[in-house]
């Protein structure tokens, strides 16, 4: 995304921004329906260049023994994940890269 002077310069000010349009957009009747021009938003990217990708689930085991399990039983944990369609991997938003709109 290309940064408007003073406008969106960290994470938190973009949810904080987000929060007062869908807010104002309440306020004007809307129901929080926002409007987002998606030919300004940049396109996420895979390490391997791909940019489709589908939703899964991943399935993680919690410990019986484990402090936050109030149940004290082995329980299965469904984590919903995208993963790139063209090299079947995992998609970490901490580690991809940008593709600028054409």
């Amino acid at each position: 995304m290309t940064q408007e002077p003073g406008i969106y310069t960290s994470p938190i000010l973009k949810i904080q921004n987000l929060k007062k349009i869908m807010l104002k957009s309440m306020s004007n009747g809307n129901n929080g329906s926002v409007k987002i021009n998606v030919e300004r938003l940049d396109k996420l990217q895979c390490n391997c260049g791909g940019t489709l990708f589908q939703e899964g689930n991943e399935l993680r085991q919690l410990s019986a023994l484990d402090p936050v399990n109030l149940t004290h039983k082995e329980q299965i944990i469904s984590v919903p994940v995208y993963y790139c369609v063209d090299c079947n991997t995992v998609f970490d938003p901490n580690n991809h890269s940008h593709s600028k709109k054409p």
